[in-house]
């Protein structure tokens, strides 16, 4: 059977040849020979041969070379060889080809040249160079071999190795007998593991403790049919953490059909998993945010009827008598009541907040001086005094709160045992690389606020739990579990992000980035026991008859005369006939038939420059911009003290005059 002969054995033909023309004087022989002859053999070679002169002009071709780039030979032969080359090529044969006729050969030079209709083929040439007796060049002869489809093979080799370490799907290749021969990045972020650590490992040493031998049985024995195994198996990681991936496992046949590999392919679910309990954790902070604002106006006007009446009386009561002293608590209690408010509608994200430069270092000192006479002398609280200014955006009654309820979460668990409450507070870089561990830390700079404890430490599955609203370890009453749920709605209120870290019987730390901010921090000086007063005429409206009551008396005892109407409509008309005997309107919002907003509108109808101020148990989102916006001049929150009222009554009336 005749066979080709293979590109080696014809290069060494060719060889041969040259040593037969040019070796022991042998020139004369190669002379004499038959041109035609010399011809023949150069068109049976297999592959593209080419001949050049000393300018690099097209002597010869053979009709393989014809056939590959699809010339005609008239065409060819006198043209010079760049006008057959692709692009930056053409320069690169000018700039080599003197230093190939001086070497005399050249072995393995890759080129790419271009078909006669302007596709590109790659190449890899051989050749010599033929010289007279006097050691002159004569001319070269060259072959070359197409390896245009071994390119396009390489590249979608390298596309495919590049897919496989860029995916984020997890993909695992064994042999036949489930040894490891290849993981990709997403699987070594996944297991822990590096490439090299778990190459030539049985496939086993992943198992984790929670699926059972049946099932591992049960997959082998649909690998061993041939079939592809679909589902959800959990792994082992390196650090002793399980992993859970759903995908599938299918077996890699030859072309005999027999199996030499599998590959393991699937999704990392623990991350979805994650995310599906960020959702429902999502969920229930709106249903709580619902409940919420439903009661925050009802139990508001509630409490500020109870705030205003006591705070009359406190006023009036003999100083150091027990009227007063029990007066006094009664407000405290009202203040613990409005806080517990506001921190339920901060919790649902529902109370829209004020934010100002605030130093944090300021408010954490504040807190730690509260704090001192409630912890035991057992428990050792670390701050350090001397930090850099720690600016941030934010509300300090809130970062106070923030503060307080980590503290005392952390000397609870230090009750029994005594130990050290460590707060650090640092200003701080966050890089890209740092970012990319943590998608909702963001580059830039931050304030960190870290609150660490020497106490029992926390479970895994209580970690993972502890920011879930009304989910607590404590004993019935002891606590609610909402105050971490709080904390960490406090944290994305003012874009930040709070971590958590603990192990039980080693303690637990919790970390807090603030976005830092360049402002400057403004203080207000203002006494509370200055109490601007006024003369001037107030229309009141408020659907509840106890409100108005209160506040007609908190506005009489700051010498304004008062109006008050418990419709909005009775409102309207008596302001319609009577416009110029008001000075200031006070409304509250959510009332029937008409809101304080719709009320708002028809008055600065009749009176473009009348003063208003909208008052609400719950600022829902967007009130304040809309009012605002609507001509209405400020917002006051119920339930407000005297001293607000007051301050806020004369502002918005100096502003007029």
């Amino acid at each position: 059977m005749n066979t080709q002969p293979t590109y080696d054995e014809l290069l060494e033909k060719i060889r041969r040849l040259e040593q037969e023309i040019f070796n022991d004087n042998r020139s004369e022989l190669f002379q004499k020979r038959d041109a035609a002859s010399s011809k023949q053999f150069y068109e049976a070679l297999p592959l593209p041969y080419h001949s050049l002169n000393g300018n690099g002009y097209v002597l010869e071709v053979n009709q393989t070379w014809l056939d590959t780039l699809g010339y005609l030979r008239k065409s060819v032969i006198g043209q010079h060889f760049t006008d057959f080359l692709y692009g930056k090529w053409k320069q690169f044969f000018i700039d080599n080809f003197s230093d190939f006729k001086a070497a005399g050969s050249v072995h393995g030079v890759e080129l790419v040249m271009v078909k006669q209709n302007g596709s590109r083929v790659f190449t890899i040439f051989n050749g010599t160079v033929e010289r007279y007796a006097n050691g002159d060049f004569n001319r070269t002869h060259c072959i070359f071999n197409d390896i245009t489809q071994q390119k396009k093979d390489d590249e979608e080799r390298l596309l495919l190795k590049t897919v496989m370490e860029q995916a984020e799907e997890n993909v695992l290749i064994t042999d036949n007998r489930r040894t490891i021969l290849y993981i990709n990045p997403a699987f070594e972020r996944s297991s822990g593991y590096t490439r090299n650590e778990l190459k030539g490992q049985k496939l086993r040493c992943l198992r984790s403790d929670q699926q059972d031998k049946a099932f591992y049985q049960t997959t082998k024995d649909i690998l061993d049919r041939g079939d592809v195994w679909m589902g959800l198996i959990v792994n082992r990681g390196k650090n002793g953490v399980d992993f859970e991936i759903e995908g599938t496992i299918s077996p890699i046949r030859n072309a005999a059909g027999a199996i030499t590999h599998y590959v393991a392919v699937g999704r990392n679910m623990s991350r979805f998993r994650k995310l599906e309990r960020d959702l429902q954790h999502a969920q229930k902070l709106d249903s709580i945010g619902t409940l919420a604002g439903g009661i925050a106006h009802d139990f508001n006007n509630v409490l500020t009827a109870i705030m205003g009446f006591i705070e009359m009386e406190y006023m009036t009561a003999v100083p150091e008598s027990q009227t007063r002293h029990r007066m006094e608590r009664a407000l405290k209690a009202c203040h613990r009541a409005r806080d517990l408010i506001r921190q339920i509608l901060a919790f649902s994200r529902q109370d829209p907040q004020r934010k100002q430069p605030v130093n944090v270092f300021h408010i954490v000192t504040d807190a730690l001086k509260m704090l001192r006479a409630s912890i035991p002398a057992t428990i050792d609280i670390r701050f350090p005094k001397e930090i850099q200014q720690s600016i941030i955006m934010g509300d300090s009654t809130q970062i106070h709160q923030i503060v307080v309820n980590l503290c005392i979460n952390a000397a609870h668990a230090m009750l029994t045992t005594g130990g050290i409450l460590d707060i650090d507070l640092k200003n701080i870089e966050i890089d890209p690389e740092t970012s990319s561990g943590n998608q909702n830390l963001r580059p830039g700079s931050y304030v960190r606020l870290t609150v660490r404890d020497t106490g029992y430490g926390m479970s895994q599955e209580t970690l993972s739990r502890i920011f879930e609203p009304f989910y607590t370890t404590k004993e019935p009453g002891e606590g609610s579990g909402i105050g971490l749920a709080i904390v960490r709605g406090i944290v994305r209120n003012h874009g930040g992000i709070i971590a958590a870290e603990s192990e039980t019987g080693k303690g637990s730390v919790f970390h807090i980035y603030f976005p830092r901010s360049e402002g400057a921090v403004t203080t207000m000086d203002v006494s509370q026991a200055q109490f601007p007063t006024g003369n001037e005429r107030i229309l009141l409206v408020d659907d509840e008859e106890i409100i108005t009551a209160v506040e007609t008396d908190m506005l009489k005892s700051l010498g304004y005369e008062v109006v008050s109407v418990n419709r909005s409509s009775d409102a309207l008309e008596r302001f319609r006939s009577q416009k110029n005997l008001f000075h200031l309107v006070i409304t509250d919002l959510t009332m029937p038939g008409m809101t304080g907003l719709e009320l708002a509108t028809e008055l600065l109808k009749i009176k473009k420059d009348v003063p208003i101020i909208l008052c609400t148990g719950f600022p829902g989102a967007g009130i304040r911009e809309k009012a605002l916006s609507s001509g209405i001049r400020e917002i006051m929150v119920k339930p407000f003290v005297l001293q607000e009222m007051a301050h806020t009554i004369r502002r918005i009336l100096d502003i007029r005059d």
